[in-house]
């Protein structure tokens, strides 16, 4: 049975201890990579961290193959950075052009206020997943690629409610 109650649906693969498991993704210049998504909470991390730091977190947290060290990534070229960088946050279900246009722009004051912003909405969403059956630990390794399918389950389920509701409603008339 679908929906909301089949938690495994809109899940990222596991392994047996629940690490995510690597995907295989041809990057644009054929070259194939071996690399997991990004939690909820590493992406939240990324905020916290400039640009070049950023993308080093990336790389050496979610790319498992190639591996990179530190020595690596002082010389790798950027424009296989963008390649790789590209195709991680693709599977974890975030659009990069749509954010780095909406970060060139901003002061600090933005940056915090949408930080605060944010904050309040994770409230809402964590609230919102803890009861669907999550708990704190839980809730934390998803990706948000993983929680928008969960969000987009309960959005379809309730409507779903309300189409019986409505059906219900005309025959007893």
């Amino acid at each position: 049975m679908g929906g909301i109650g089949n938690k495994e649906m809109p899940l990222f693969a596991r392994d047996e201890d629940g690490k995510l498991i690597g995907q295989i993704v041809k990057l644009e210049n054929k070259e194939t990579i071996i690399s997991i998504p990004l939690t909820k909470g590493q992406i939240k991390k990324l905020d916290l961290l400039q640009e070049i730091d950023r993308d080093n977190y990336i790389l050496k947290s979610c790319l498992i193959c190639p591996k990179l060290n530190d020595e690596d990534l002082k010389f790798i070229r950027p424009n296989y950075v963008e390649l790789i960088l590209n195709k991680i946050l693709t599977i974890s279900g975030l659009n990069i052009n749509k954010k780095k246009k909406s970060n060139e722009k901003e002061d600090d004051f933005g940056r915090n206020l949408r930080r605060v912003k944010s904050e309040r909405e994770e409230g809402d969403l964590t609230l919102f997943l803890h009861k669907q059956g999550y708990n704190f630990f839980t809730i934390g390794a998803l990706t948000y690629a993983e929680i928008s399918n969960i969000v987009e389950a309960w959005n379809h389920e309730q409507k779903n409610k309300e189409k019986s509701m409505k059906k219900n409603s005309k025959g007893k008339r």
